[in-house]
């Protein structure tokens, strides 16, 4: 399983590999820089919209033209802050600098995790950061953009690493009599006889440093409406009994979440979820919210 969860983890940190492309001399260009999973999608946005943005120990991903002269790939562990020529450099509002671990550099993407931050690099609720994107031969900026840097940027990994539809995880299980089970996600979630409890282990980023004590919730149900998504079920507290790193997977969280049994309009249906983390003092509201994903349940 743990092998399953790191192959999953280090395909939703990096593409699918296509042939080398080398860029030209052209000027590089970042035009995104967001949450790995969710690439900037927010249950508090309208569809279709994102922001750039991204959260301290989280997985990001930068998009663009001319950003690399070639393509190379490096494992997450151990960090490699060079690759293909490229180093990505965070600077917080107070001027103070953070160097990214790469995973992936090509034409048009890099693949980047923020390792654990020290004092003084500070993330901000809403104060503006920077992101570089430097040659290392040279020490030149290929690009540069403003960029939120938070303590919190929630994203779900999606099954087929778009963030769009399955969620990636699974079914977990437990029976009245205390025996337990993993059930693959792609089948749906069969809630079961009365005595069972029924968890989805979910993956993510940019979720383990909300502040201790604050809830970490799943909001299950809700549906699209005029380009927005209605409110759904509130899940928190007990019921969403760890929210935190995945255990050995690098810059990936984990929320469990136990299934209610009493969504509306939701046995048999495809129900939409997303998490958000009750956490004001670390991001304005949108930032606080996971892209939508939808699982069947039965």
């Amino acid at each position: 399983m743990r092998n399953h969860l790191a192959a999953l983890a280090i395909a939703a940190l990096a593409v699918l590999l296509a042939p080398p492309v080398t860029a030209s001399a052209a000027v590089g260009q970042l035009d995104a820089v967001v949450n790995a999973a969710g690439y900037g999608r927010s249950a508090d946005l309208p569809i279709g919209e994102s922001r750039d943005g991204v959260a301290l120990e989280s997985s990001a991903v930068a998009f663009g033209t001319n950003l690399a002269p070639f393509q190379a790939s490096a494992a997450p562990t151990p960090c490699t802050q060079v690759l293909a020529n490229r180093a990505v450099v965070l600077t917080d509002h107070q001027g103070h600098q953070l160097t990214a671990c790469l995973t992936f550099v090509s034409f048009g993407q890099v693949n980047f995790y923020l390792p654990r931050a020290n004092a003084p690099f500070v993330p901000h609720d809403s104060l503006i950061g920077e992101v570089r994107l430097v040659d290392t031969t040279n020490g030149n900026t290929v690009s540069r953009k403003p960029l939120p840097i938070r303590g919190i940027t929630p994203g779900l990994f999606s099954a087929d690493s778009t963030g769009f539809g399955l969620p990636a995880g699974y079914v977990l299980r437990v029976r009245a009599d205390g025996s337990q089970s993993q059930e693959p996600i792609s089948g749906g979630v069969d809630l079961g006889p009365a005595g069972d409890r029924v968890f989805l282990v979910l993956y993510g980023t940019g979720i383990r440093l909300r502040t201790p004590g604050r809830n970490a919730c799943v909001v299950f149900g809700g549906v699209v409406s005029g380009g927005e998504y209605r409110p759904g079920t509130f899940i928190c507290g007990a019921q969403v009994p760890y929210a935190g790193p995945a255990p050995g997977i690098t810059a990936v969280d984990q929320v469990n979440v136990e299934v209610p049994r009493d969504v509306p309009d939701a046995i048999g249906a495809e129900v939409f979820l997303r998490v958000f983390l009750d956490d004001p003092g670390q991001a304005p509201a949108f930032a606080r919210w996971s892209n939508v994903l939808s699982v069947a349940i039965r």
